[in-house]
């Protein structure tokens, strides 16, 4: 009766309905609450200092050790629906946003200056984007909790990280095609000026 594409519009339908129900603010402060339990935040873990890599602005380091496999920091942000975060594409302010529902639910990433202590790190990581000087060592991850229907979104070891290093995580082939054709497009106006 049900097939795998079934259940999952399913599930997004059930997701979808149970999200309306209840009130968005409060969603969102679950999401905060359980990020921030399961992870270190800025100041207690990990920091934002200056990027190794030039050009990148700021970067996040670890405070302390981090083995293959642990989870650093939660992607701290504002949650967004799915058409809030197209709407930021189209405007081309969609920098930091992380889905975690497709076609439902994203978090829009915290990314300001100063960083607020307390709050997750992982929108201030960079892209070692395949210098070999600066590989990456952690990865995206989402986790769901509350039978599944809270996705957390997290940074992960790929490799041991010690206290100083520069955490780094692959943005994907999207967001660079998106980043190159932007430089292009500003490039193209600035000629023509």
């Amino acid at each position: 009766f049900f097939s795998p594409s079934r259940t999952c519009v399913v599930f997004n339908a059930i997701f979808f309905l149970m999200v309306r129900s209840t009130p968005f603010k409060s969603y969102e402060r679950l999401y905060h609450e359980h990020i921030h339990a399961r992870s270190a935040t800025i100041g207690s873990g990990v920091e934002v200092a200056p990027s190794e890599i030039l050009g990148a602005g700021e970067g996040l380091f670890a405070q302390r050790p981090f083995k293959k496999g642990a989870l650093i920091t939660g992607v701290d942000g504002n949650l967004i629906s799915y058409k809030e975060a197209d709407e930021l594409k189209a405007k081309g302010q969609h920098t930091h946003i992380r889905t975690l529902i497709r076609q439902h639910l994203c978090v829009n990433g915290l990314k300001v200056h100063p960083a607020p202590e307390g709050r997750g790190g992982g929108t201030y990581a960079n892209d070692g984007r395949g210098n070999p000087d600066f590989p990456n060592n952690a990865e995206f991850h989402t986790i769901n909790i509350l039978d599944g229907t809270l996705p957390l979104c997290f940074l992960r070891a790929t490799a041991d990280i010690e206290p100083g290093d520069e955490i780094l995580t692959s943005y994907g082939r999207q967001y660079w095609q998106l980043h190159d054709e932007m430089f292009e497009s500003a490039a193209k106006r600035a000629r023509l000026l």
